[in-house]
């Protein structure tokens, strides 16, 4: 069975939010949108929740994934720690990116694509109008996991420099023109682009997600193709009368999904409006 095949009905339906949420943060390009997929099925699934603890997970691989944040810990002391997952945590993201040394846990990876850190939950949350640092747990909600996946690579691409322009053959985040570059560098926007550009010729054992994300970005590429909804508004004034039968024939959904009355008529908030009543609208 192919990957999206076995996917549960949980998973679909945040498969579908993710893919509904592209139109409002601008990302249009089939290629990015079918490589962000793959990036979000090798990270989290398409089942949010947080990171979990390593108190099954050998000394010796700990120490690969971790480095110099438990190279003072005796294998003793680490056996032990590693069973608390609050202290452990804490531990290995203390005093990174915005992290205190109670923070490593509240801030660990959650979310589509594993948001980490007290300064990217910051940013991210600003950047979406959702309060990440006092309600860390919304990482997990599917809605606003769509909008934190979106907004992190959209603002990732800001720092998508002319060497990696150059190297993955694109101007920017709606710039691909192939599926292979765009997947190596949503995945290259994802683990920052400060690291070495990937390729590839380059893929190794530490990449093992990398794979998972090539393999699957084709499957994800056809399912957009397939089970991409059509907007059928021409312009503004169309969307707008749409959005005005919607308020005022279902008030509550459209309160529900906060469809305005007017606003742009190819985002994500009328297209998950279209989707749904299209049929009785068009009647």
């Amino acid at each position: 069975m192919n990957y999206i095949g076995a996917l549960s009905s949980e998973q679909l339906k945040n498969l579908s939010i993710v893919v509904k949420a592209f139109p409002k943060w601008g990302i249009t390009n089939k290629f990015t949108q079918a490589a962000i997929l793959a990036i979000i099925s090798k990270e989290s699934s398409f089942k949010y929740s947080f990171e979990k603890g390593y108190g099954n997970t050998d000394n010796s691989r700990i120490r690969k994934i971790f480095g110099s944040r438990v190279s003072q810990l005796s294998e003793d002391r680490l056996s032990a720690i590693k069973k608390d997952d609050k202290a452990f945590f804490n531990l290995v993201y203390a005093g990174r990116y915005g992290n205190g040394p109670e923070d490593g846990y509240k801030y660990r990876g959650g979310g589509p694509n594993q948001l980490t850190f007290k300064s990217n939950y910051d940013r991210t949350g600003k950047h979406i109008g959702v309060d990440l640092i006092n309600h860390p747990e919304k990482v997990n909600d599917s809605v606003v996991a769509a909008d934190i996946a979106c907004s992190y690579f959209v603002r990732g691409f800001n720092s998508f420099k002319l060497s990696h322009q150059e190297h993955y053959k694109s101007n920017g985040i709606n710039g691909f023109k192939d599926l292979t570059n765009a997947t190596l560098a949503v995945y290259h926007a994802n683990a920052g682009f400060g690291k070495p550009v990937y390729s590839v010729e380059k893929i190794n054992d530490s990449t093992g997600g990398l794979k998972k994300a090539l393999s699957r970005a084709p499957e994800f590429l056809a399912h957009l193709d397939k089970d991409k909804v059509v907007l059928p508004f021409k312009d503004r004034a169309e969307g707008n009368r749409f959005r005005n039968w919607v308020n005022n024939t279902y008030p509550e959904y459209a309160k529900e999904i906060n469809l305005d009355r007017t606003g742009s008529h190819t985002n994500s908030y009328i297209l998950s409006a279209w989707d749904k009543l299209s049929d009785k609208y068009t009647k």
